[in-house]
């Protein structure tokens, strides 16, 4: 299957933008746990989409992508993730603590 070099060219143009907006938009959640619900929901809803129509366009063309955008991708998708589950820890020890007193 080959995907037409226009599209290519312009997920790859808006591509770094998308992700850094994102990876901005979930540290600032972090940082705010009152807006955690919706903003959670939707980011992850987001981001899921995004990253899936990355992974598509890389299993289907893959020669026609370059491995420093790759490499962007595969960063960006760990450091979120490394994010993520870096909160989740804190709210399960933070539960944890409060049901030991």
């Amino acid at each position: 299957m080959r995907i037409p070099e226009e599209l290519l060219r312009a997920c790859m143009e808006v591509a770094p933008a998308v992700l850094l907006a994102m990876l901005g938009g979930m540290v600032r959640m972090m940082q705010n746990p009152k807006a955690f619900s919706w903003c959670w929901f939707f980011g992850g809803l987001l981001m899921s989409a995004f990253v899936g129509i990355l992974v598509f366009l890389l299993i289907a063309d893959a020669e026609a992508i370059s491995p420093n955008f790759r490499a962007a991708v595969c960063g960006v998708s760990g450091y979120s993730s490394a994010q993520i589950l870096g909160l989740l820890e804190k709210k399960v020890l933070r539960a944890v603590a409060e049901r030991g007193k």
